[in-house]
């Protein structure tokens, strides 16, 4: 990615930031639901199964979800590069890019982030869709949840594809894996969700309700 094109996203992304996530904060929540679920059913004051940390989006986090390097010579701090992308006074020779191809991809990412809220098509696949991989091929978003080991290889995929991998199997190794090959798409320039450590949001929100539960029951007792 050129310099260029990079500051017309992060520049775009900065007015986004500042309108819908400045100062916002998040409460990031783990652990495992089966034992929160029977702490609510033992009717317990505390929820030990659950640990949790709060997340803030500062104005001098932006420059992290960039992954630009900063030259200190004409940017002095992670605030002043958040401010000129605002003030749209961002130049190239304000920062570099990170030469393992890291900046790219977190700009790829800021990039098709600021288009979540556009009219998408929405195709479904079973079993029995006719060339399933050349339907997969023309998505820009592909989330995989068939429930096999690896049956997703790169045959199914192109370069630019954002890849969500639902899966949760158990390989011949014992090891979790998903439902995608992810050995095979080494060579494919796309995004991809790794497992583990991927969707666990959704563990997250299921974790999210059940302290509500709790919150609620206490209030109420």
């Amino acid at each position: 990615m050129d310099k260029r094109r990079a500051i017309q996203i992060m520049t775009k992304a900065a007015q986004l930031y500042r309108e819908h996530l400045e100062d916002q904060k998040v409460l990031f929540l783990y652990g495992l639901p089966k034992e929160v679920k029977k702490q609510l059913q033992e009717k317990g004051k505390t929820l030990s199964s659950v640990q949790g940390y709060e997340v803030a989006f500062h104005r001098y986090n932006f420059l992290h979800l960039t992954g630009v390097r900063l030259n200190k010579k004409e940017t002095a701090s992670a605030i002043h590069f958040y401010q000129k992308c605002l003030d749209k006074r961002l130049t190239e020779n304000d920062f570099s890019l990170a030469k393992d191809g890291s900046t790219g991809q977190k700009i790829d990412i800021l990039e098709r982030m600021m288009l979540i809220k556009k009219n998408a098509t929405v195709t479904v696949c079973h079993t029995r869709t006719v060339d399933m991989p050349s339907v997969v091929r023309e998505a820009d978003i592909v989330i995989v949840a068939a429930g096999r080991a690896g049956v997703v290889d790169d045959t199914y995929l192109r370069a630019g594809q954002v890849v969500i991998d639902v899966g949760i199997n158990v390989n011949a190794e014992g090891k979790l894996c998903g439902d995608v090959d992810q050995a095979s798409m080494e060579s494919r320039n796309l995004l991809l969700t790794p497992v583990p450590g991927g969707v666990g949001a959704v563990t997250t929100a299921v974790l999210a309700k059940h302290l509500i539960q709790a919150a609620r029951s206490n209030v109420l007792q």
